[in-house]
């Protein structure tokens, strides 16, 4: 299909797995093959002051950039953001979001414990903000749905569109944000949605610890979405580490040498403690589930 430009790397179809990413050259372990910015992400509702609301960068309140920051993070349900770049960039969709009382919709997600509804909001108000297409991620592969649409995401659509109609948001175009708008971006972020999790420095010498904090969901910053990373298949052989070193943004690093041609497996584990981030991909009715659901994937 494409190669990246610069990268020893290329887009193409598989013989039984679709699609996948293939090495155009002899690829050396613990190679950095490419990084990879989020299309998509948002913190979980736990983490909005231990996160930042756009890159997710763990950051504690006592070193927001700002006074206007400091100002923020007392202020609840007020973003906190680890720099002017960031809080800069956040205006592609947060120009939409502050003007949206999105109580409701929060307490929805807690209660149920979904992550998913927070991503699908973030990227309507991107679409909203001009920030980004509606079609932004059809090219992702989806869920199979032939046993029926889950009525819950018909429920999320509607408090999502609800809360964007709220008084305060009365002139906001939702023509785009119907039923199978918010059912296709719901069956990709099922299959293509990473949870970033920060493992601090003392747990990092504790795989135990780790793991604990994983499990009781301690350690959560929030979910993100790729474009180039979604491209690899997974597997119970991978050759590929996909490491979160600082924020969302993600480097793909060959965790063995990779021969030319060969096809490139990505994995996700705790193979690695260096850096501050971790990150789990969510399946379902994947039969590759590890222990913990810590690991799976694949370069062909």
């Amino acid at each position: 299909m494409s190669d990246g430009a610069g990268m020893p790397i290329r887009v193409g179809h598989t013989a039984n797995a679709g699609r996948g990413v293939f090495a155009v050259r002899d690829i050396d372990l613990g190679e950095l093959i490419h990084t990879a910015d989020p299309v998509v992400a948002h913190p979980s509702l736990a983490s909005l002051h231990k996160a930042c609301y756009f890159c997710l960068k763990g950051i504690r309140r006592s070193v927001s950039y700002t006074e206007s920051a400091v100002a923020a993070s007392a202020t609840e349900g007020s973003p906190t953001f680890c720099s002017s770049t960031c809080e800069e960039s956040a205006q592609v969709f947060y120009a939409t979001e502050q003007q949206v009382d999105w109580s409701e919709f929060h307490e929805y997600c807690s209660n149920y414990g979904v992550r998913f509804p927070l991503i699908a909001k973030r990227l309507a108000c991107m679409v909203i903000s001009s920030g980004t297409s509606p079609n932004s991620l059809d090219i992702l592969s989806h869920v199979n749905l032939s046993n029926g649409i889950p009525a819950d995401w018909i429920t999320e659509r509607k408090l999502l569109y609800k809360a964007l109609r709220s008084k305060a948001a009365g002139s906001l175009n939702l023509s785009f944000l119907t039923d199978d708008w918010y059912v296709g971006v719901l069956a990709r972020l099922h299959i293509n949605a990473f949870r970033i999790e920060r493992v601090d420095q003392d747990d990092s010498e504790d795989i135990l610890a780790a793991a604990a904090a994983s499990i009781l969901g301690e350690s959560i910053l929030g979910s993100a979405v790729y474009v180039l990373p979604s491209m690899y298949n997974h597997d119970c052989d991978p050759n590929v580490d996909i490491l979160w070193p600082d924020n969302a943004s993600a480097n793909l690093v060959a965790r063995r040498s990779i021969k030319s041609g060969r096809k490139s497996r990505k994995r996700l584990s705790y193979t690695s403690f260096t850096p501050t981030v971790v990150v789990q991909m969510s399946f379902r009715g994947c039969d590759l589930m590890p222990v913990l659901s810590k690991s799976v994937w694949c370069i062909f």
